[in-house]
């Protein structure tokens, strides 16, 4: 798989710690309150939560979807063959979109869900204070809101990533 489009784009993730990390990406789309980058994995990494683990692959591929309108991002990770692997959702506030950037406030926990449709929750245990009292309640808030419409929110990402795909914008 090689991605089409040679627009470039930085993705700045700013950490609760105030720490900021960036990735250089390419933007496939952008409409409305809703913008898709594609950012191809550099270096292998796993992901383990009690008895889940998820390994994704040097070469495999995040097509990452941000939202004005959404407490939280995805990134969709498909292997170098375009098999999907699982997507990743973080929990966000603040999410800024530029003409070659996009900013958010990373609110620490994420959610790992798996190509069987269940799902994990991580690094609850990285909170400074309990979930109900974290962030006066807004990330266990979030937190509701994006576990609730999980379903959903994975179909719509299955049937945009693979339309991309067919469209040629992910190759």
């Amino acid at each position: 798989m090689e991605n089409a489009d040679t627009r470039t784009f930085t993705e700045h993730a700013i950490k609760y710690d105030g720490t900021k990390k960036s990735y250089p990406c390419v933007r496939l789309r952008q409409s409305g309150d809703e913008l898709v980058l594609l950012h191809k994995v550099r270096e292998a990494f796993c992901m383990k939560q009690g008895d889940e683990e998820l390994c994704i692959p040097a070469g495999a591929y995040t097509v990452a979807y941000y939202w004005l309108d959404r407490p939280y991002n995805a990134y969709y990770w498909l292997n170098p063959e375009g098999v999907y692997l699982g997507t990743y959702f973080n929990l966000v506030e603040r999410t800024v979109v530029t003409d070659d950037a996009v900013t958010f406030h990373d609110m620490i926990v994420d959610v790992l869900a798996m190509p069987d449709g269940s799902y994990v929750v991580l690094d609850e245990e990285e909170l400074p204070s309990p979930m109900p009292e974290f962030e006066g309640g807004s990330v266990e808030r979030h937190l509701k809101a994006l576990t609730d419409s999980i379903s959903d929110t994975m179909r719509y990402l299955d049937r945009e990533t693979y339309r991309l795909i067919a469209s040629g914008s992910i190759r």
